[in-house]
């Protein structure tokens, strides 16, 4: 049981590294004998690239 709280910790210390590195944030509720949620917000912005797949009939 302790080494899979050691990895749970491990990764989410990793996760949040990486989430605040893209300048987003994690929040998180927890409810005893009930479990965690975890959200992860990153700020996206819409690549011009992405746009032109969708609209290209012949990509489709």
């Amino acid at each position: 049981m302790a080494s899979n709280l050691y990895r749970a910790d491990v990764g989410l210390s990793l996760v949040k590294q990486l989430v605040e590195r893209q300048g987003g944030h994690i929040n998180f509720k927890s409810v005893e004998g009930e479990g965690s949620t975890f959200t992860v917000v990153l700020l996206i912005e819409p690549r011009h690239h992405v746009t032109q797949l969708k609209e290209s009939p012949s990509l489709l």
